[in-house]
């Protein structure tokens, strides 16, 4: 579920955790490495000569999908939610904690021109051939935190039950997305005022790339959500990182998920 604090009320929405594209990935390495694996192992105890090439072909790309499948497994949100596994009653006074800082907006600039390089390669017969080259030159980069001089927390009472759930639910993933509007009062003027200056102190060069980071102290987005008096020994990263070494890790995420 997501849950947008600081500045827009909590949403209870169904959240997905991995695409669908990213899944389709996931499985295609893994199913790649096993076949690969499989049919090398296979060619190189059974044959010789030319079926231990392919053999020796088809092991290194399994050793490159076995690499694929690391990183995938790692990359996974799954692995983020397992090392922050909390207690509802843990939970609640985490969530809270977030409503005592304000939240934390960085402007960055970056200021750039191309240039454009005449280059000359020589190849092995001696011949020279002519090439123009683009490239970015980044003349000033500047970042400044927007001076927040109030701000008030809007969300809506953190409320997580499950009693009727009975035993159907040990876990519950939460994924908390931050959110930070301004007021039609003044904020808004006043932010979209200090963006303005910002810019304006900072356009150095002929282009510039402007970019935001909103933050707020101490979030933490990813959260294993244990139901009191319930729970499972095998829910864990170090379950997930020996599932995950084994090609095993989109059975370990089915089972967790079940």
């Amino acid at each position: 579920y997501q849950r947008r604090v600081h500045g827009i009320q909590q949403m209870e929405i169904p959240y997905e955790e991995e695409g669908m594209i990213f899944q389709m990935w996931c499985w295609i390495s893994v199913i790649t490495f096993w076949t690969c694996a499989g049919i090398a192992l296979y060619k190189t105890i059974t044959n010789s000569g030319k079926g231990e090439a392919t053999g020796a072909i088809l092991g290194i790309a399994a050793g490159v999908a076995y690499v694929i499948v690391i990183i995938n497994s790692f990359c996974s949100p799954t692995f983020s939610f397992l090392g922050n596994m909390v207690a509802i009653e843990d939970l609640k006074t985490n969530i809270a904690q977030l409503y005592k800082y304000p939240p934390v907006i960085i402007m960055k600039m970056e200021s750039y021109h191309y240039e454009y390089r005449k280059l000359y390669d020589r190849d092995s017969n001696g011949t020279v051939t002519e090439r123009i080259e683009k490239v970015k030159t980044v003349t000033n980069r500047a970042s400044e935190h927007i001076n927040i001089m109030s701000y008030k927390d809007v969300s809506s009472p953190f409320y997580f039950d499950f009693s009727d759930a009975g035993n159907k639910i040990n876990f519950v993933k939460l994924k908390v997305n931050p959110s930070i509007i301004f007021s039609p009062d003044g904020s808004l003027q006043n932010y979209e005022y200090q963006k303005a200056i910002f810019k304006q102190k900072n356009s150095w060069d002929a282009h510039q790339d402007y970019t935001e980071i909103s933050q707020i102290q101490n979030l933490q987005e990813y959260f294993m959500v244990k139901i009191a008096g319930k729970g499972s020994g095998l829910i864990g990263q170090g379950w997930y990182a020996l599932f995950t070494f084994l090609s095993g890790a989109e059975i370990y995420k089915n089972y967790i998920n079940g």
